[in-house]
């Protein structure tokens, strides 16, 4: 809005409106607002903040921000994309060429919306950096593998399940061999994404990747696992549980012990076990679920896929909780 003033001479003069500079904070704080509608993820948006706090950490170091000049912005975006930084929840050697895409590709986006909604403004940033870069092509799944069935069978059967631990660490391997989930959505079961009628439970990942909300019935051996566990360490009456109560609780001696599991202690236990990541696991579940006589598009509705290319030239089905291989699945594990 304009604002009238009368001058010296009695007649209304328009003063110019004086629109304050948006800061980079400011226009960091608009675009985390909007990825944070669009995903609705309040983890995606932690990812990106933690994302940009270190890319601008970096910067900093060279006496820069954001705003700098875009070749050597650039030039520190690539080496800064391949590095292990100090958060990196894995103990890695080196950085993968998706984790390099990834971290540039939340970079990207910044400036992309810079430049779509304060173009007009002087904000000093011109162009997107992170287009003068040439980013690795990735093939994939390359690195990932699916386990032998028997494999995993004896694995599980080895379980000590005498124990609470015991009985959470095969709870939680039997669910994920069998409905092919990624660890972040196993992660983030809580008893109100529980249904349990009878012998049979049924899960709700209510923000599985892509925003999808997918739902699996437990057969009755997974079934049975899960409420041993549930039991043991909740006690018989589960229906007094807090619908926010985590599924998956930190029981190794430590600070946090009681809390809920991270993903990193879920990863270690896959890793101790199996010798093998989560990513493996789901792969095992597809190669299982094959085996069992699944149509290609059954295991792409089963995996959450919406690309036909990954799952591999698989059609697009439209999803179920229920799994009528579940059962044979088990069998193929030796879950008694």
């Amino acid at each position: 809005m304009t604002e009238l003033e009368e001058s010296s001479l009695g007649r209304a003069i328009i003063l110019p409106q004086v629109v304050p500079e948006r800061s980079i904070d400011d226009m960091l704080n608009a675009w985390i607002d909007e990825k944070k509608k669009n995903t609705g993820s309040e983890k995606t948006k932690l990812a990106y903040v933690a994302t940009m706090e270190s890319f601008r950490q970096t910067l900093e170091r060279y006496h820069l921000d954001l705003d700098g000049t875009p070749r050597l912005v650039a030039e520190i975006a690539q080496s800064w994309s391949a590095k292990v930084h100090e958060k990196d929840t894995h103990n890695l050697s080196e950085v993968s060429e998706t984790t390099i895409n990834q971290r540039l590709s939340v970079v990207s986006s910044f400036y992309r919306y810079v430049l779509r909604m304060y173009r007009d403004d002087k904000h000093g940033i011109t162009e997107n950096p992170i287009d003068r870069l040439k980013r690795p092509k990735v093939r994939a799944y390359q690195h990932t593998r699916a386990l032998a069935t028997e494999d995993v069978g004896q694995i599980l059967r080895d379980i000590d399940r005498k124990t609470v631990e015991g009985k959470l660490e095969y709870a939680l391997m039997s669910i994920a061999v069998n409905t092919g989930r990624r660890i972040a959505e196993i992660a983030g079961l809580r008893w109100k994404h529980l249904t349990v009628r009878g012998e049979k439970v049924t899960l709700l990942f209510a923000h599985a990747k892509g925003g999808k909300v997918m739902r699996d019935e437990l057969k009755k051996n997974t079934s049975a696992a899960l409420l041993d566990y549930l039991h043991a360490y909740y006690g018989p009456d589960l229906g007094h549980l807090d619908h926010n109560a985590a599924i998956w609780i930190t029981l190794t001696p430590s600070r946090y012990y009681g809390k809920p599991m991270s993903i990193r202690s879920m990863q270690r236990i896959c890793e101790r076990l199996f010798d093998a990541n989560f990513h493996e696991l789901r792969a095992t579940f597809a190669k299982t679920l094959e085996v069992a006589g699944a149509k290609p598009s059954e295991i792409q509705a089963r995996l959450g896929h919406e690309s036909l290319d990954t799952t591999g030239r698989y059609m697009q089905a439209v999803h179920s909780a229920e799994n009528p291989h579940g059962d044979k699945m088990e069998t193929l594990y030796g879950m008694e």
